[in-house]
C-alpha cells in the first residue's frame, strides 16, 4: 500500500500558503485526511490533502463529476479533484507527487459547532432552526440523485446567512451505483444492517433520520447534546435491538407529535433502508412549518393517513387529528371534525370539546360526546344518545331530543325521532313534518317528503 505524507510533511510542502491565524496554521484534520485552510494569490480555499490510500477515490471522484456536469446540486461544496498535485515528502522521506482536492472555504461553523454554541446558550429558537435546516438539506440530497455515504453533523457546513451544504465528498456516489469501493460511514450514524445493502440508493437513510431526530430532541432538551456520547443521544446497536432507553424516554416527549414520533419509529427500524424516510421528513417540516415549508408544492394525500381541505385543513397522523395552517399544526388531538366557516372543534376524548371562531380567535368549551362540523352557524352534537345544536358562541339553541340531525341549509335543518321527520329552524320550531317516510333537501334547498320511484 502506498505511503502518505503526514500533517508536517503537507506543512512544509505547503509553506507559505497555509493560512495561519494568531501564529498558528489552520487545518483540519480526520482519519484519511487534512484540511487546509491555504490562499493561492487572492483566493481563500480549502485544500484536502490525504494520509492513507485509497485505490478508489480518483474513480470516484471522476464519476461524481462527470454526473454533476449532467445533474448539478448545490448541496456539496464546490471542489475540483487535481492529480499528482502536490510534490511532497511522504512519511518515509520519500519525495512523490499526491492527489488533493481544492473546495471552497465556507465562511461558517460546521453543524456540529452551530449545534454546541446553541445548545450551550440554550437557544432553543435556534436548535430548532438548524434541526429545519437540516432537514430540508436532507430532503435536497434524496431527491438529488446522489449520496453522500457518510451523513453527520461533521459533514455539513453552516453558512453565515443559515444555508448549509455538505463537505467531506470523498465517500459521495451516483444513486444506485454498486456498492464498490463505498466508505463504510461513521460508527453510530450506520445502521448495524448497513453492510447488507447491495445497492448504495438507501445508504443515507438511517444516518438521516438519527441526525434529524437527535438535533430535534436537542432543540426540546438543550442538555441533551453535552450529555451524549459522540453527539449521539440514539444508541444504534440499542435501537436495532427493538427498545432504546433513550429512545423511550424521547417518545414521551413527543407523545402528542405523531409526526416526530415517525422519525423515532425509523431510527427503530430493524432495516438499513427506510423507504419512506423522505414522506416523514416532509410531513414533519410541515407540521412545524405549514403547507409552504418546502418550497415547493406536495401532494397533501400521500403525507397525511387522512387529509380534509378546510381553511385550516384537517390532517391525521396515525390516530392523532390536528388543523394544518400556514404556520404548521399547533397540536394533535384524539378527536377533531373538518373545519367549515371559520370554525374548529377539537377533543383529547375526555367528553369535552373545545370549539374556535379561527376569525375572531374566540373558544369555548362544550360538553358532549361528539360535534359535527358547523353549517349556518349551527353544529349537531349528541350527548348521552341524543342529539341537538349549539351555536358558534357555544348557546345550547336546540335540547338534544332527536335521534338524528343534519346540517342546516336555508335556514332549515332536517331531523328525526323514531320514525317520524322534522324540518327546524335555528330555534327548533318545527316548519315540516313527515312521519314513516324520510325528509329530503332538493339541489335548490326545497324540503320535501321522499316518495320511491
Amino acid at each position: 500500500m502506498r505511503v502518505y505524507p503526514n500533517i508536517l510533511n503537507y506543512l512544509g510542502a505547503l509553506g507559505d500558503k497555509v493560512v495561519r491565524e494568531d501564529g498558528e496554521p489552520v487545518y483540519y484534520a480526520g482519519n484519511r485526511a487534512v484540511v487546509f485552510k491555504v490562499r493561492d494569490g487572492g483566493e481563500v480555499n480549502a485544500l484536502k490533502c490525504y494520509t492513507l490510500d485509497d485505490p478508489e477515490r480518483e474513480a470516484g471522484y471522476e464519476r461524481l463529476g462527470r454526473a454533476l456536469e449532467e445533474r448539478p446540486f448545490d448541496g456539496f461544496v464546490k471542489h475540483e479533484y487535481r492529480r499528482n498535485s502536490i510534490i511532497c515528502a511522504n512519511q518515509d522521506g520519500d519525495i512523490d507527487r499526491f492527489d488533493c482536492v481544492v473546495m471552497e472555504w465556507v465562511k461558517g461553523r460546521s453543524l456540529t459547532r452551530a449545534v454546541s454554541e446553541a445548545a450551550y446558550l440554550n437557544r432553543r429558537e435556534e436548535l430548532s432552526r438548524l434541526a429545519e435546516g437540516f432537514v430540508m438539506l436532507a430532503l435536497r440530497l434524496l431527491e438529488s440523485g446522489y449520496v453522500h455515504g457518510d451523513v453527520k453533523p461533521d459533514n455539513i457546513m453552516v453558512r453565515e446567512d443559515g444555508s448549509m451544504v455538505f463537505i467531506d465528498l470523498d465517500p459521495v456516489r451516483v444513486r444506485g451505483d454498486e456498492e464498490t469501493g463505498f466508505e463504510a460511514g461513521t460508527p453510530g450514524y450506520v445502521h448495524p444492517e448497513a453492510c447488507r445493502l447491495t445497492k448504495n440508493s438507501r445508504r443515507d437513510d438511517y444516518p438521516i433520520a438519527v441526525t434529524a431526530a437527535t438535533l430535534f430532541a436537542v432543540a426540546d432538551n438543550a442538555s441533551l447534546w453535552n450529555t451524549s456520547k459522540d453527539r449521539l443521544i440514539f444508541s444504534s446497536e440499542e435501537c436495532f435491538g427493538g427498545y432504546c432507553h433513550a429512545v423511550a424516554e424521547q417518545a414521551r416527549t413527543w407523545s402528542g407529535q405523531p409526526h416526530m414520533l415517525a422519525l423515532l419509529d425509523a431510527i427503530l427500524s430493524r432495516r438499513p433502508a427506510i423507504y419512506d424516510i423522505t414522506n416523514v421528513l416532509e410531513r414533519v417540516m410541515i407540521c412545524r412549518r405549514g403547507k409552504a415549508a418546502l418550497g415547493r408544492q406536495c401532494v397533501m394525500e400521500r403525507l397525511f393517513c387522512d387529509y380534509v381541505e378546510g381553511s385550516p385543513a384537517l390532517v391525521r397522523v396515525d390516530d392523532k387529528w390536528g388543523y394544518l395552517t400556514d404556520k404548521g399544526v399547533e397540536r394533535f388531538y384524539s378527536a377533531a371534525v373538518p373545519s367549515n366557516e371559520g370554525m374548529t372543534a377539537v377533543s383529547d376524548g375526555n367528553g369535552v370539546w373545545v370549539v374556535s371562531d379561527t376569525v375572531t380567535g374566540a373558544t369555548f368549551e362544550f360538553k358532549c360526546d361528539k360535534i359535527e362540523s358547523f353549517s349556518e352557524g349551527m353544529a349537531a352534537f349528541e350527548r348521552d344518545g341524543a342529539w341537538g345544536y349549539v351555536d358558534r358562541k357555544g348557546r345550547e339553541t336546540v335540547p338534544p331530543t332527536y335521534d338524528y340531525c343534519g346540517g342546516f341549509g336555508g335556514g332549515v335543518a332536517i331531523t328525526r325521532r323514531k320514525d317520524s321527520y322534522f324540518a327546524i329552524d335555528k330555534k327548533g320550531t318545527v316548519v315540516g313534518e313527515s312521519v314513516g317516510k324520510p325528509l329530503v333537501r332538493d339541489s335548490d334547498g326545497t324540503i320535501r317528503v321522499f316518495n320511491e320511484k
